[in-house]
Protein backbone atom coordinates (compact mmCIF):
# COMPACT_ATOMS: atom_id res chain seq x y z
CA UNK A 1 0.00 0.00 0.00
CA UNK A 2 1.19 3.72 -0.36
CA UNK A 3 2.48 5.99 2.62
CA UNK A 4 -1.26 7.52 2.76
CA UNK A 5 -2.78 4.46 3.18
CA UNK A 6 0.00 3.11 5.34
CA UNK A 7 -0.42 5.93 7.52
CA UNK A 8 -4.44 5.96 7.64
CA UNK A 9 -3.99 1.97 8.98
CA UNK A 10 -1.66 2.58 11.34
CA UNK A 11 -4.12 5.46 13.02
CA UNK A 12 -6.94 2.36 13.50
CA UNK A 13 -4.13 0.74 15.71
CA UNK A 14 -2.22 -1.54 13.52
CA UNK A 15 1.39 -1.47 13.28
CA UNK A 16 2.94 -0.59 9.75
CA UNK A 17 6.40 -1.74 8.00
CA UNK A 18 8.11 -1.79 4.36
CA UNK A 19 8.16 -4.84 3.41
CA UNK A 20 12.02 -4.40 3.03
CA UNK A 21 12.31 -3.65 6.65
CA UNK A 22 14.12 -6.35 9.31
CA UNK A 23 11.55 -7.76 11.31
CA UNK A 24 10.69 -6.35 14.40
CA UNK A 25 10.97 -3.13 12.77
CA UNK A 26 7.48 -1.27 13.08
CA UNK A 27 5.69 2.21 13.13
CA UNK A 28 2.49 2.40 15.02
CA UNK A 29 0.62 5.54 16.44
CA UNK A 30 1.00 6.69 20.03
CA UNK A 31 -1.97 8.26 21.23
CA UNK A 32 -1.71 11.68 23.53
CA UNK A 33 -0.56 10.62 27.24
CA UNK A 34 -0.17 12.25 30.16
CA UNK A 35 2.61 11.56 32.92
CA UNK A 36 2.73 12.32 36.82
CA UNK A 37 6.09 13.59 37.75
CA UNK A 38 7.36 13.53 40.84
CA UNK A 39 10.81 14.50 42.31
CA UNK A 40 13.31 16.98 41.31
CA UNK A 41 12.22 17.43 37.54
CA UNK A 42 8.76 19.13 39.14
CA UNK A 43 10.41 22.29 39.40
CA UNK A 44 10.93 22.04 35.72
CA UNK A 45 7.91 20.26 34.44
CA UNK A 46 5.09 20.62 37.10
CA UNK A 47 3.06 17.49 38.48
CA UNK A 48 1.74 16.33 35.35
CA UNK A 49 3.40 16.12 31.67
CA UNK A 50 1.17 15.44 28.75
CA UNK A 51 3.17 14.08 25.26
CA UNK A 52 1.50 14.77 22.09
CA UNK A 53 0.76 12.26 19.83
CA UNK A 54 3.13 10.74 17.44
CA UNK A 55 3.69 7.75 14.96
CA UNK A 56 6.70 5.89 16.87
CA UNK A 57 9.67 3.11 15.81
CA UNK A 58 10.17 -0.26 17.10
CA UNK A 59 13.10 -1.44 16.51
CA UNK A 60 14.33 -5.56 16.31
CA UNK A 61 15.82 -5.17 19.52
CA UNK A 62 12.49 -3.70 21.37
CA UNK A 63 14.01 -0.15 21.30
CA UNK A 64 11.50 2.35 20.64
CA UNK A 65 11.71 6.19 19.30
CA UNK A 66 9.87 8.98 17.55
CA UNK A 67 9.37 8.52 13.81
CA UNK A 68 10.28 10.66 11.29
CA UNK A 69 9.74 9.40 8.08
CA UNK A 70 12.37 9.60 4.99
CA UNK A 71 11.70 11.00 1.54
CA UNK A 72 11.75 7.66 0.39
CA UNK A 73 9.50 6.20 2.96
CA UNK A 74 6.65 8.42 2.10
CA UNK A 75 6.73 7.72 -1.30
CA UNK A 76 7.02 3.86 -1.02
CA UNK A 77 4.17 1.65 -2.11
CA UNK A 78 5.42 -1.31 -0.35
CA UNK A 79 3.95 -0.46 3.14
CA UNK A 80 2.21 -3.53 4.54
CA UNK A 81 0.27 -4.56 8.22
CA UNK A 82 2.09 -6.14 10.93
CA UNK A 83 0.46 -9.03 12.43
Amino acid sequence: MNFTDALKTAKTSAAIALETWETGRFVFYTPESRKTITGARTALFGSEVTYTERMSLRMPDGSVTDWRPSTNETQAVNWVVVN
